[in-house]
């Protein structure tokens, strides 16, 4: 329980800035912020179909975990070089460690994935939420180094 608590926690924390983030925001810009704004939303539905004291939802797990993956497989598409304009809350540092930005997406999605699978293969809630805290690190791993800080 202690580690679902964290990651809802973690969650929380990464999502709140997304509230007031599109206000002012085109472009490229606009639509990457959206795609976080949709992988958030994943993750909290998650996070609440985990606090259930009642059977997990293995679907719904399962099928948000399948969007973060997806919208993880589209962020190298959603950062093209110089897209800094605006209310853009990317570092410049991604387009000058573009390798290591693509491996970290590369660890979210195939943190979504694992936990998609396991969804699907019916797990038990220890091994979900240790999967899931597995994805929220990865999240983490990427907004620490290359996103603006609050």
């Amino acid at each position: 329980m202690r580690v679902l608590s964290i990651v809802i926690c973690c969650v929380s924390i990464l999502l709140a800035p997304l509230a007031v983030a599109h206000s002012g925001a085109t472009g490229i810009v606009k639509e990457r912020m959206q795609s976080m704004k949709q992988m958030g939303k994943a993750s909290k539905a998650i996070a609440q179909a985990m606090r259930t004291k009642s059977a997990i939802d293995m679907v719904l797990i399962g099928s948000q975990a399948r969007v973060i993956e997806q919208h993880s497989l589209d962020i190298e598409k959603h950062f093209p070089a110089g897209s800094l304009q605006g209310k853009s809350e990317a570092l410049e540092a991604i387009w000058l460690n573009w390798n290591d930005f693509i491996r970290l997406t590369g660890n979210t999605e195939q943190a979504a994935d694992k936990l998609a699978n396991l969804a699907a293969a019916q797990a038990t809630k220890p091994e979900l939420m240790k999967q899931f805290a597995k994805l929220g690190k990865s999240c983490k791993s990427c907004h620490k180094v290359y996103r603006k800080r609050k």
